[in-house]
This record gives C-alpha cells, sequence and structure tokens, in this order.
C-alpha cells in the first residue's frame, strides 16, 4: 500500500481529531485543542454508564496517556522531535490534497492505533468495544460448580487462542521443517566457508567468521535489493554490521515481503535499514554524549560502571558483541575489538572492582557490556572470582546474547566454571539473555538452556517490542515440542 494511503488510514481512523488538527491555525493551538479533546475522552471512559468492555476501559485509558506523553512540550523538548507537528502537517496536507510530509509506515501504525484506541475502538476485545456479553455463568455459582463451568470456559479460550496462532502460521525455531531447512543451511555455509562440524561447535570460530560482506550472506540466504544496499553502505561507511554463521543459519532463505514471513524479526535484528544508517551517519557530527540516551555518563562513578539504582551496578568489562544488534542502546559506547579499544586496561578494570568494594550497600552485579561472554574463559573465571570474593555481593547477573546467536559458547569449561561460582543462597549466578522472537530459538539454544538448568541458574529474557514482533500472540511459545 503506498504511502499516501496509510497517512489517509491514519487521519481517518478518527475523523475528530482530524477535524480539530485541520481547524487548528497554530501548532499551539492544535496542542491546547488535542489535550482538551483528550481530557473529553477520559471523562466519557470513567463514566459509570460507559459501555465498553472493562479491558478495552483499561485499554483506552492507557492510550490517552500515552498521546498526551507523546504531544507534551517537555517530551518533545527531549526528544528533540515533535509527533504533533507531525500530525498537524499530515493532517493540512490531507485536507488540501498537496504534498505529503515524509514519515515512516512505523510512525503511521503506531499512531492509527492511538487515534482509534483513545476513543476505545483498539479492536482487541471487540471489534467494535463495545460488549454486551451476558454476565458469565459462573458468577451465579460458587464452589466446585462454580470452578467446574469457569474451567471449561478457558477450555474454550485456550482453543481460541491456538486456533488463531495456527491461522496465523506463528512458528518457531522447533518446528520439525524448521529444524530440517536450518540443518541444510548449516552445510552451506560450512561448504562455502571451507570447515567442518567441529569447526561449527567451536564459539572462536563462529566468532571469527562472522558474515559481513553482502555478497557473501547472499550466497546462504536470498537478500532483497534493499538489504543488500544497506549492508553495502554499511560496509562502505564503516558502521558495523556483522551476522555469526550460526545466526544466518536461522534465516530463512526466501525473503518474501508478505507480512508472514518468518524470520523477518531475525533480519531486522542485524540488516541495518537506511533510517538507521542515516541516524548512524549523522550520530558522527554529534558529541559523544548526545548519543547517550541512557545517560550513562551521568550516571558512571567510575570508569566501566553505571549506577542507578541503590543495590545494583552494571559493570562493563568488554565494549564488543559477536553481533551486534540495530537498536542498541550502547551502539555509541562499542568499540571494533580488533582494535584493541574493546577490552579495558587491566587497571581501569581494577579501579571498577575497587569501587564495588568501596560500596558495601551494592548486592547485585550485572556483568554487561558489550556482551561479556566474548571474551576467554579465564577472563570470565577472573571476573567471576574477584565479585565472589566481594561478600556484600549476593547476585551476580550476567547479561549475553551469545545463546541465541552462538550458544555453543556454553562449552564444558564455561558451564564449570559458572558451577564454581553459583552457590546459593550465599551467592548466586543468573543469567538474562535477549530472544527477541519464537523464531530466534534454535535446537541447539534449547541443549544449552537445559545444561545451564541443570547446574542450578535460571535464565530470565528480555524482550524489545518492535514493528517486528507485535503481532497478537505472536510471542506467545506454542512451539511442538
Amino acid at each position: 500500500m503506498a504511502t499516501h494511503e496509510k497517512i489517509s488510514e491514519l487521519l481517518d481512523a478518527n475523523p475528530d481529531i482530524l477535524r480539530l488538527l485541520v481547524d487548528s491555525e497554530t501548532l499551539s493551538d492544535a496542542r491546547s485543542r488535542m489535550f482538551g479533546y483528550l481530557n473529553e475522552c477520559e471523562d466519557k471512559v470513567r463514566r459509570a454508564d460507559c459501555p465498553l468492555h472493562p479491558l478495552e476501559k483499561k485499554n483506552t485509558r492507557d492510550c490517552i496517556t500515552v498521546f498526551k506523553c507523546i504531544i507534551s512540550e517537555s517530551n518533545e523538548h527531549k526528544t528533540k522531535h515533535s509527533c504533533l507537528d507531525t500530525l498537524w502537517k499530515l493532517a493540512a496536507e490531507h485536507w488540501r490534497r498537496q504534498e505529503w510530509p515524509e514519515v515512516s509506515d512505523a510512525f503511521l501504525v503506531e499512531m492509527k492505533h492511538l487515534f482509534k484506541g483513545v476513543i476505545g475502538l483498539s479492536g482487541i476485545y471487540s471489534k467494535s468495544g463495545i460488549c454486551k456479553r451476558e454476565v458469565p455463568a459462573f458468577m451465579h455459582l460458587e464452589g466446585r460448580e462454580a470452578a467446574v463451568v469457569r474451567s471449561e470456559l478457558l477450555n474454550v479460550k485456550a482453543d481460541q487462542y491456538a486456533g488463531f496462532i495456527r491461522k496465523n502460521g506463528y512458528r518457531t525455531g522447533l518446528d520439525d521443517e524448521v529444524v530440517r531447512r536450518r540443518e541444510e543451511h548449516r552445510q552451506r555455509i560450512l561448504q562455502a566457508l571451507g570447515a567442518t562440524e567441529q569447526d561449527w561447535a567451536n564459539y572462536r570460530w563462529q566468532f571469527k567468521h562472522r558474515f559481513r560482506d553482502a555478497g557473501k550472506i547472499g550466497e546462504i540466504i536470498e537478500l532483497t535489493a534493499e538489504e543488500k544496499a544497506c549492508i553495502d553502505a554499511a560496509m562502505a561507511q564503516g558502521i558495523p554490521c556483522e551476522i555469526t554463521p550460526f545466526y544466518l543459519s536461522l534465516m530463512d532463505p526466501d525473503p518474501k515481503a508478505d507480512r508472514h514471513r518468518h524470520d523477518r524479526s531475525l533480519r531486522a535484528q542485524v540488516i541495518p535499514n537506511r533510517i538507521y544508517l542515516d541516524k548512524m551517519l549523522e550520530a558522527r557530527l554529534l558529541p559523544k554524549e548526545e548519543l547517550d540516551f541512557m545517560h550513562e555518563m551521568d550516571t558512571s562513578p567510575t570508569d566501566f560502571v553505571t549506577r542507578r539504582y541503590s543495590q545494583i551496578a552494571i559493570v562493563k568489562p568488554y565494549l564488543w558483541c559477536p553481533q551486534i544488534c540495530i537498536y542498541c542502546q550502547r551502539n555509541w559506547e562499542l568499540a571494533e575489538d580488533s582494535c584493541g579499544k574493546a577490552d579495558p586496561a587491566i587497571h581501569n578494570l581494577a579501579e571498577a572492582y575497587e569501587w564495588f568494594r568501596a560500596n558495601p550497600g551494592i548486592s547485585e552485579v550485572l556483568i554487561t557490556g558489550g556482551d561479556p561472554l566474548a571474551v576467554s574463559n579465564d577472563k570470565i573465571a577472573s571476573i567471576l572470582q574477584t565479585f565472589a570474593e566481594m561478600k556484600h555481593i549476593k547476585r551476580i547477573r550476567i547479561g549475553t546474547r551469545t545463546l541465541v546467536t552462538a550458544p555453543m559458547r556454553f562449552d564444558e569449561e564455561l558451564l564449570a566454571i559458572l558451577r564454581t561460582y553459583h552457590r546459593p543462597p550465599e551467592q548466586t549466578i543468573t543469567l538474562v539473555t535477549h530472544v527477541q522472537h519464537p523464531y530466534e530459538i534454535s535446537q541447539e539454544m534449547a541443549d544449552a538452556m537445559r545444561k545451564i538448568k541443570t547446574i542450578g541458574i535460571d535464565v530470565y529474557n528480555q524482550q524489545v517490542f518492535t514493528m517486528q514482533n507485535c503481532r497478537k500472540f505472536e510471542t506467545c511459545f506454542c512451539g511442538n515440542r
């Protein structure tokens, strides 16, 4: 669908907002009218006679709150961008049918859902938002009889969810067909690199043979013209774009552009897009602190340490990753491993350790970076031993994405090191990984997880919400194993 059609979809989603934007002569006027309108929407949803589904009411109030934050002057000052100004100009051009401002499809989709959400038309709980259903039968019952009826209703709901997932063709990396296809990819990569199965199982080999060139990547998976152009541009401008052989084997060979493509989230993780490239090039002209949107410079009491909370602090012993994520919050700080700047000097890390010793109120340390598991096992053992000797440190968290990008990193030597310093209840080790989409899950990752859990270490996941994983129930794990 053409961009101007999507703009029309956005503005037609809520005629009231379109009208007030068109009628506003200035941005200030538009802001005042919009806040007044949102306050009216909030008043309506809080009335006793509001016919919306109870969950739709909650969603509506949340949408109103989000919309108010987005169009607030304070938020615009922080982000240095005015979404309201963009909407105001879109509405004016929509009315005149002249030149459309340049906006992304993601922005249009996000705003369309907010336009509908503030009036209770999200469509999540019913097509109209209004739900005059009968009170569930179990509400009139008590005890075991109520429990049985409620359980039967929940069975119906479970079948509905499973049916929705099947209908939309959602897949995980553990589906038999996917496992077979990835095995073919692996053989193709090994042949292309002249490597063996023994090489494949070696994490150092995986790190050393990262794919950077669009031509080489194109020998394994078919790239769209846009993907190839963006990879070439990244290479020409020195913008990191590297994919481990293992992660490349997880991708589908066919880059068809339909919305049901299974590996779209994986590609979006590591293949740069035009917006990202432009932002990275623009960032090179800015002072480094301008890129630090998490304000880590303002929360770093000593080099390689970040502290935002009373009992938890971050240490960054290595400022590079085996594979760079497009949206990484620390892209501004990462240093190419080959240049020698990714690995802090011994005395700098010693100063970080001394800071932890001098702050006994810290009971938990998050070891991150970069990816700390990109370093050698000897260095990991040294880091863990140092913190293990600090009696006030009760929990050591390790943030790593190698479970996804190179699960063979969890070899027997590393597992033995983790087992040595995991000593509950006095001191525990916890892993925090980042699985962005169920399609990233692999049998190799599952095997590594089994080994980690066997030695008693918990693994938690954090997930970034993006356009590539936001479909209904998409990130529910519903594999066949």
